[in-house]
C-alpha cells in the first residue's frame, strides 16, 4: 500500500504510514504527533585566568534530555566580552541553526528570551 500523502511504500496491514503518519485507512485518525524540542544554549567555563564560552544544542524529548552539537569554545580575559567575542558567540549560534535545519529540525518563532528553538516531529 502507498501512502496518498508522501508516496511511501507500506505494509498492507498499515494504519498509518510508516514515513510521515497519515492515516492509510477511512475511519483511523491520525495521532498527535510527538516532537522532540531543542534550543541552542551558552555553556560557561570559568578559569582562574580567564573564561570560555561555547554554544551547545540541548533537546528534550520523549528519551529524556541529550546535548548534542556545539561550536568552537573562545575565551576572554576578565571583563565585559568585546565585540568580536560577541560576533564569535553569535557566529557559533548562527552555525548551530544551519545544522539542525539541515538535519530536519523546524526553527520556531522567537519569544522574549531570544533563545533560538526548534522542534522535529518523533512519531
Amino acid at each position: 500500500m502507498f501512502c496518498p500523502q508522501c508516496g511511501a511504500q507500506n505494509p498492507e496491514t498499515a494504519n498509518f504510514c510508516m514515513q510521515c503518519g497519515t492515516a492509510l485507512k477511512s475511519g483511523v485518525s491520525n495521532p498527535s504527533p510527538i516532537y522532540e524540542y531543542c534550543q541552542i544554549l551558552v555553556e560557561i567555563e570559568y578559569g582562574a585566568f580567564g573564561d570560555r564560552l561555547r554554544c551547545y544544542a540541548e533537546a528534550t524529548g520523549p528519551s529524556g534530555i541529550r546535548k548534542f552539537g556545539h561550536s568552537r569554545w573562545f575565551g576572554k580575559v576578565f571583563g565585559d566580552y568585546s565585540k568580536k567575542e560577541l560576533d564569535q558567540l553569535t557566529d557559533g549560534k548562527e552555525k548551530l541553526a544551519k545544522e539542525l535545519l539541515a538535519d530536519g529540525w523546524e526553527f520556531l518563532p522567537p519569544d522574549e528570551s531570544k533563545v533560538y528553538k526548534f522542534r522535529k516531529r518523533v512519531t
